[in-house]
């Protein structure tokens, strides 16, 4: 069996080498998610959760490597920051779209309709996406100073291709879409 360092740490690297996102970040969440829903709630579709996790991470994803970017390499934080706020305002209404929806699959968790058992689910989800968070600064934190440099100069490229989650995960998009509607 090989161990879960190991295989984060080949992961990891190809990230670095050549910006692409870990493949399998998204079923990290997505795993959180279904391992929520299975147990007792098996109405729900675990292709969808599945589908679903992979493409709020991707969203969540941006957000870390922008934060990673302020903190590590100060100097591209304006270019950053300005990057981000163009890409959030462009990707309004997707972004909108996949908050109600991962708000949808949370309030049907089983319980979820009582608050407390409400905001337990959010501060599992919060907590899970903070942890990604750090591990995703503490990647970015191992790469030269140089590497460093150039990948968050080139955040506001890669939110045109290999950070957005539009454009990733396009057929996840279409089949959750097809799927289940918001309306």
């Amino acid at each position: 069996m090989i161990s879960c360092k190991a295989v984060r740490l080949k992961t990891w690297s190809l990230f670095m080498i050549d910006l692409r996102l870990p493949p399998f970040a998204g079923l990290l969440i997505a795993g959180v998610i279904a391992t929520l829903a299975m147990p007792v709630h098996a109405a729900l579709d675990p292709a969808y959760v599945d589908r679903l996790g992979k493409v709020y991470t991707g969203i969540q994803q941006v957000a870390f490597e922008r934060k990673s970017c302020q903190e590590l390499a100060p100097a591209s934080a304006k270019a950053t920051d300005s990057a981000y706020a163009d890409w959030k305002k462009s990707h309004r209404a997707f972004l909108g779209e996949f908050d109600a929806r991962f708000e949808r699959y949370l309030r049907s968790l089983p319980d979820a309709g009582k608050p407390a058992k409400y905001q337990q689910y959010r501060k599992i989800m919060a907590g899970k996406f903070a942890e990604q968070g750090l591990a995703w600064r503490a990647q970015m934190a191992h790469l030269s100073k140089p590497e460093l440099q150039t990948r968050c100069e080139q955040f506001p490229r890669a939110l045109q291709g290999v950070l957005d989650p539009q454009q990733k995960y396009a057929s996840e998009i279409a089949t959750l879409r097809s799927q289940a509607p918001l309306r």
